[in-house]
């Protein structure tokens, strides 16, 4: 590493632009477990106008340089939606990537801390990218053996030792549970599980159904009132804008396969859902997008390992809501079956459930009784400022 001294400058021009969405491709180079993005999704993370977070979301990147090497970035940001409905004064940081360098760490760090602190705030929070509905939630800190599921995280095991060297401590944990999908709907627990939730279902004429392509849009818009009840209470969750929801119906289109999402349903009232994503990464891995490869032959070259020659084998349970007045019937347990029985029945192999909060009893013994076994947890730090 080059011993001039680290300046950290504010992204300010198109090149300072270029040179943060072009960073990670540089810093995970060595590494065969990192999936890179399409580098028009990277730019569109940055972009102001056309990313919808930033309706409410306050936000400055930086750059840390050794001499004219860039060795890490940062995001300093303030989520208004958030310190508005959890009545809080928090900063976040986000976007951090940067070479086993602590002082180009800490440099980072101090400058996003700087950046809360002087805007009000009294805390700061992440890593996160600037809101908890985005991808790339909490540090890794364990599972660096397989790499990262659709819209999840991965970084180097260092980042930990440098984000705690800067006073950071831990605010929640963030679980990614794996399980065999053939196994876990053979086993004894599920089969179990399937039978109560079934009495139950019966006794109070709930009844499940698969998610509608058709009408992808009218779709989301009944998952989304189920997730803003079910979730309302939740650590971290902010309810997502119309922006932002017309957004995912344009994502969702792209790679939704219509055999992975479910609503549960009471006298046509819609009271749960669960939504389930092929995991993308195995194409992009190997597609693998990359800074002045011209897009369409990326795409292309996915399209290959999607459609023409599959490679996908996994797929993430993403999300899972029940409204409040339905917990504890068995609901969530007879989306899971429903849901596995069609993982099965398409295909895959196996799934990621992802991320659950560690303080999310329900969840997770649902997870541990079905099979699933935590293999990646993801820590979100905070520290006064």
């Amino acid at each position: 590493m080059s011993q001039s001294p680290v300046t950290v400058r504010a992204v300010v021009s198109d090149a300072d632009l270029k040179t943060l969405i072009a960073f990670p491709w540089a810093l995970y180079a060595d590494d065969p477990l990192w999936v890179p993005p399409l580098v028009s999704q990277r730019r569109f993370a940055f972009d102001r106008e056309r990313n919808p977070i930033f309706d409410y979301v306050d936000a400055d990147y930086f750059i840390a340089w050794r001499g004219d090497r860039p060795v890490g970035t940062v995001a300093a940001a303030i989520n208004h939606r958030h310190n508005d409905f959890h009545n809080e004064r928090i900063g976040f940081f986000g976007h951090f990537d940067v070479y086993d360098d602590p002082e180009a760490a800490d440099a980072l760090l101090n400058t996003a801390i700087d950046w809360v602190r002087a805007r009000g705030m009294a805390a700061i929070r992440g890593p996160l990218s600037l809101t908890v509905n985005d991808d790339s939630a909490g540090c890794l800190i364990e599972g660096f053996d397989t790499p990262r599921m659709l819209l999840m995280g991965h970084n180097p095991p260092y980042y930990a030792r440098l984000i705690e060297a800067a006073g950071f401590a831990k605010e929640m944990d963030l679980l990614a549970w794996r399980g065999d999908a053939r196994v876990i709907a053979s086993s004894d627990g599920f089969n179990r599980m399937r039978r109560i939730a079934e009495k139950q279902a019966q006794r109070r004429n709930i009844t499940i159904r698969r998610g509608d392509v058709r009408r992808m849009e009218e779709e989301i818009r009944l998952l989304q009132q189920v997730y803003q009840e079910s979730w309302a209470d939740n650590w971290g969750y902010v309810p997502p804008t119309e922006r932002e929801i017309d957004h995912l119906v344009k994502d969702l289109k792209q790679f939704y396969d219509d055999r992975l999402g479910f609503f549960a349903e009471k006298d046509g009232e819609t009271v749960g859902f669960i939504l389930l994503l092929p995991n993308l990464n195995q194409v992009l891995w190997r597609a693998y997008p990359r800074p002045g490869v011209p897009e369409p032959v990326t795409l292309l070259k996915a399209l290959w390992h999607w459609k023409v020659r599959p490679k996908i084998d996994a797929v993430r349970v993403l999300l899972l809501g029940v409204r409040a007045a339905y917990r504890g019937q068995g609901v969530d347990a007879l989306l899971m079956s429903h849901a596995f029985d069609a993982v099965v029945s398409a295909g895959y192999r196996w799934g990621e459930a992802s991320w659950i909060l560690e303080n999310n009893d329900a969840m997770n013994s649902i997870l541990d009784v079905l099979g699933f076994e935590v293999y990646k947890r993801y820590r979100v730090y905070q520290r006064p400022v």
